[in-house]
């Protein structure tokens, strides 16, 4: 069987075999390690099966702790399928080198979710290379001092990935992820975030979730006709937009045409008294997620149809 007949067939046991069964005869020791995995589904207390796995794990990730790793991997037929790296998975440091050993290894080639929880600059590189099999990516954490004066430059050659998330400031360099289906990307400037929707109404991903920051007002007034032309012909129906000033000037029935779920930070008194003159203009959305609402205005989010999500109380 051919690895990438794989890529497709993520979660069919069978095909998995068949591979493992072609890996053995060529004495890889992923072969024997999908054998021993699939019978401790059937067998999890078995402590020799167990101490078999663990061996083979370290022979298809030589130079790394077995032991220590465990938090951080998931795996599935012989091959690590997801990587989280952070503190509470992976304390200390090192993380860099690891997860370089790990995307080099051929037990990781069918990775398909990967969480970075504490930023690097190189990150940015070993994500460069191809990730045939990624669905998911997130990026995001604790930011130090020493940290920000290096942003990510963060390119992506991901044909699979749906759903990406980017919690640090980064530079976006190219993109090849054209099954990108959710996009938060509330840290970027906005240069950054300009360059985003740039990109979003060239590449015609099929987004159903958009999250950026307009934390600037200049960023706010410019990304607002961008936004309604890229909803025109998209199936985008979940549309955040988080650290905007003045929600008023920003939001219109254009903006929100097709949405059924708006997240913002906040509901103050007229925003709210406007969402509630626009109720019919607004009648395809079903909830709004908010951080917080101002208490002067619940009264009148009483009187909308819709479901108000707040952090802070209903």
């Amino acid at each position: 069987m051919l690895e990438d007949d794989l890529l497709d067939a993520s979660h069919d046991t069978q095909a998995w075999l068949v591979y493992a069964d072609e890996l053995a005869q060529a004495g890889d020791p992923r072969g024997e390690l999908a054998v021993v995995q699939h019978q401790l589904v059937h067998a999890r207390t078995d402590e020799q099966l167990r101490a078999r796995e663990r061996e083979l794990k370290a022979r298809c990730l030589p130079g790394l702790d077995i032991d220590a790793l465990d938090p951080a991997l998931k795996w599935y037929c012989g091959h690590v399928i997801a990587i989280w790296l952070g503190e509470r998975s992976l304390p200390g440091p090192g993380r860099v080198a690891t997860l370089t050993t790990l995307l080099n290894a051929p037990c990781s080639r069918f990775v398909q979710e990967i969480i970075l929880d504490n930023r690097a600059p190189k990150y940015g590189e070993l994500l460069a290379r191809s990730l045939p099999a990624l669905r998911s990516l997130s990026l995001g954490g604790p930011v130090t001092s020493r940290e920000r004066t290096d942003d990510v430059y963060l390119r992506l050659d991901a044909p699979r990935l749906e759903h990406l998330s980017i919690g640090w400031p980064a530079h976006i360099g190219p993109f090849l992820v054209p099954k990108l289906r959710t996009l938060e990307a509330p840290s970027l400037g906005p240069k950054q975030t300009l360059t985003v929707i740039d990109r979003l109404q060239r590449e015609r991903w099929p987004l159903e979730k958009l999250v950026l920051s307009i934390s600037h007002d200049a960023a706010a007034h410019a990304i607002q006709p961008s936004l309604e032309r890229l909803l025109v012909g998209t199936p985008l129906y979940h549309l955040g937009l988080l650290g905007a000033v003045d929600y008023l000037s920003l939001l219109g029935s254009a903006l929100l045409r097709q949405l059924r779920v708006l997240q913002i930070d906040q509901i103050d008194e007229a925003l709210a008294e406007w969402f509630v003159a626009s109720r019919d203009e607004l009648a395809h959305l079903t909830r709004i997620e908010c951080r917080h609402v101002n208490p002067a205005a619940r009264e009148s989010l009483l009187q909308l149809p819709v479901r108000i999500v707040s952090e802070y109380g209903p």
